[in-house]
């Protein structure tokens, strides 16, 4: 048995759902905002929870940055000490990490720039 607060709230999250695919797809905060007026929302609450849309998304996009920042530095250093532990063999198992992490990093770049306001 569903009240109507758990329906709402499903409605809520539906929304949220769509506002997070239009604007990873590149759609304008106020496109967004205009659908979900249209759709019975009210103005001010479409405009907190876009904002609370963006806002996860670019808290994932820094974490990203984050995460590939420190998997670089992880890589690097676990590489260089294995290269010199080893006395100079090469041995890539630890150098995969670099690009990986970089590539995240560069990933996350894009989209931060991708949500800025």
């Amino acid at each position: 048995m569903g009240s109507k607060f758990d329906k709402l709230s499903e409605t809520n999250l539906q929304m949220a759902e769509y506002a997070r695919r239009r604007l990873s797809r590149g759609a304008s905060r106020e496109a967004i905002v205009d659908y979900l007026v249209g759709e019975g929302m009210v103005p001010s609450a479409a405009e907190t929870l876009v904002a609370g849309v963006l806002r996860s998304l670019r808290l994932r996009a820094f974490t990203e940055v984050i995460t590939g920042a420190v998997l670089s530095v992880l890589g690097l250093a676990i590489g260089v000490a294995v290269h010199r532990y080893t006395e100079g063999m090469l041995v890539l198992i630890w150098y995969g990490a670099m690009p990986g992490g970089i590539l995240l990093a560069i990933d996350g770049f894009i989209r931060l720039q991708r949500f800025a306001d």
